[in-house]
């Protein structure tokens, strides 16, 4: 995928540079005149400003736009006339506001109820094309192209919502468009009514400028965004890297859903934007950096941000809904270079390590909680657990991580770049060992794992257990698919010498015995399995089968557990793909046997012990 090629050296440049962030804390001017909207008409005959009646909020954009001086002109909401406890309504019916085109203008609904209300036909409802301006407590609804439209440099569009200063934009196509440089989006609720109710956009928040802020670090600078398309949508960025920090998006205040399809889409931006501290929440897809033949994306830095409730990943680069395999030297190019995953390969609670590569030598790797559904098809990154540097190596580790056993886990990687990889494949965490046996058996034919300490040669009889107590043994070869036997007191031809530690057997027992003196393993016992039937044994933590049988999805139609009931036993099935209920049994357990049909030679890696 080729990338942007316009500016793209400057671009790689400015990322490599220390990235130089505006504060994020909104800067408001003082007014040295204020201008009061006293009516809540909109084309009224005869409106003028200032007046104590005929004042109208089209008339005052009117006054500001030709005020020549270089006064700071605020523009107010009388609270008679706009009481904050029931707010008044605005209907633009006709035609759009005019534009504010001076700069240095506070529009200011902070101590008043304010509601713009479009009508069909009227596509835009507040647009400002000055410098300086600051626009503070309204709510805008109803306007078929944007609500809310800002272009030019330093401007602030809302605040500290404990203050009042946010606004309330729903039921546009577009929420929050801003252009120009350093723009503040701060403290807005976007989506919503002003009674709570969805008021869909298709867009949240769009950026269409370099340098601008959407969110921030402090109370009440997190911007509310919910029942949109896309949340926030960082499109065509070429110098001043975006800041999107600490919001929250498909959730109300309160917590309530409010579904989005994408939180954040990264289009076109060189470098991208910095991503971090967000609740993203009931979305699609968490962060989406799409490849199109207009160029992609590169050195977006996504950390510290939290997922809930995603149907699809936490972190999607090429925005095909795919987690991308890892290639060799990590030589791709497209979003964020397409840079490779890290994989887990020990997860315990006294260590998780893993590799991001040798091309990720000194990478930044975050350890994330995962959401976690058996088989791991929808597992998404969720909340942030910690963070390290991968060696020169790209390998990796994290001592005593705050982790339970049975937590699930994944991690991603960004460079030194400022490039962000997608979540690696999730690995579930492990006490630190399974014990296997000794066993107990039952008369009849038992299907059991051998848990000796070392390998048991056969004579005439098992060494340690009363004569006559188990008479034969049997062991599926899976090449020949037939079975090498091992027969007490039986003539020279048994074909089955030896009992090794972990391998699966056919014991038949004349009475209640015990064999072994027990096993336990650290690391999960790789098996490997060849086409056909395939007896083995267990050696992991025990899970949904989903989860325990991982590494081989796909690749077997059929698995069997052989219980012992008193009455020459039975078989349970488990069928992949069919419903739960219809399941004789949905565990594996720890240091089970079990027979399996592949329909392709494969490894088995059990979860970590």
């Amino acid at each position: 995928m080729q990338r942007l090629a316009f500016g793209l050296i400057v671009a790689i440049a400015l990322t490599l540079a220390a990235r130089d962030f505006p504060s994020s804390k909104p800067a408001q001017a003082q007014a040295d005149v204020t201008v009061m909207v006293t009516s809540a008409a909109d084309e009224l005959a005869g409106a003028e400003c200032p007046h104590a009646e005929l004042c109208t909020l089209r008339a005052a954009i009117t006054f500001v736009n030709a005020d020549l001086s270089e006064d700071t002109l605020a523009i107010e909401f009388d609270a008679v006339v706009f009481p904050i406890a029931a707010p008044t309504t605005i209907t633009i019916a006709t035609t759009s506001l005019p534009a504010i085109t001076r700069s240095d203008v506070r529009i200011d609904a902070r101590s008043a109820g304010v509601l713009l209300e479009g009508t069909a036909g009227v596509d835009r409802g507040l647009q400002v094309f000055g410098d300086r301006v600051v626009v503070l407590g309204l709510a805008i609804h109803g306007f078929t192209l944007s609500c809310l439209e800002v272009a030019g440099t330093a401007l602030q569009v809302g605040g500290d919502s404990t203050t009042g200063e946010g606004n309330m934009v729903g039921r546009c196509d577009t929420g929050i468009l801003a252009g120009g440089t350093d723009a503040i989006v701060a403290g807005n609720v976007v989506g919503f009514d002003v009674d709570g109710a969805p008021a869909s956009v298709e867009t949240g928040v769009r950026i269409v400028g370099d340098g601008a802020i959407v969110g921030g670090e402090e109370p009440g600078q997190s911007n509310v965004i919910g029942n949109a398309s896309t949340a926030i949508h960082v499109d065509f960025v070429l110098a001043g890297v975006v800041r999107v920090v600490g919001n929250t998006i498909g959730q109300a205040d309160g917590g309530t859903a409010a579904p989005v399809s994408v939180g954040i889409l990264v289009d076109r931006a060189v470098p991208g934007p910095e991503i971090t501290s967000n609740l993203i929440s009931n979305a699609g897809t968490g962060i989406s950096v799409p490849e199109t033949a207009q160029g992609s994306s590169i050195a977006v830095a996504m950390r510290n941000n939290t997922f809930e409730a995603l149907g699809g990943l936490a972190i999607d680069l090429a925005g095909d809904g795919i987690r991308n395999e890892n290639d060799p030297g990590d030589g791709d190019i497209g979003a964020n270079d397409r840079l490779n995953h890290p994989t887990i390969t020990r997860a315990a609670r006294t260590e998780i390590s893993g590799t991001a590569g040798t091309s990720c030598g000194s990478c930044t790797i975050d350890l994330v909680l995962a959401a976690h559904t058996p088989g791991g098809a929808n597992d998404h990154g969720s909340f942030p657990l910690a963070t390290t540097m991968a060696a020169a190596d790209g390998s990796f580790s994290f001592a005593a991580p705050t982790v339970s056993a049975g937590d699930w886990i994944t991690a991603a990687a960004t460079d030194a770049g400022g490039n962000t990889s997608e979540f690696g494949p999730s690995a579930r965490v492990g006490a630190g060992q399974v014990q296997c046996g000794p066993l107990d058996f039952d008369p009849g034919w038992n299907h059991a794992g051998f848990f000796g300490a070392a390998s048991l040669p056969l004579g005439d009889s098992l060494p340690g257990i009363p004569q006559g107590s188990i008479p034969a043994a049997y062991q599926l070869d899976p090449a020949s698919q037939s079975y090498r036997h091992w027969i007490a007191d039986g003539p020279s031809g048994n074909t089955l010498t030896l009992l090794s530690p972990g391998a699966p057997y056919w014991f038949l027992v004349a009475g209640t015995v015990s064999l072994g003196t027990g096993f336990s393993a650290t690391v999960p016992f790789p098996v490997a399995l060849a086409a056909g039937w395939n007896d083995f044994v267990y050696l992991g933590a025990g899970a949904d089968v989903r989860d325990a049988l991982g590494a081989i999805d796909g690749k077997y139609s059929s698995l069997h557990r052989f219980e012992d009931d008193g009455d020459g036993g039975r078989w349970l099935s488990y069928l992949p793909g069919q419903p739960l209920w219809v399941q004789d049994f949905g565990e594996v357990e720890a240091c089970g046997a079990y027979r399996i049909w592949m329909n392709e030679a494969a490894t088995l890696v059990p979860l970590q012990p």
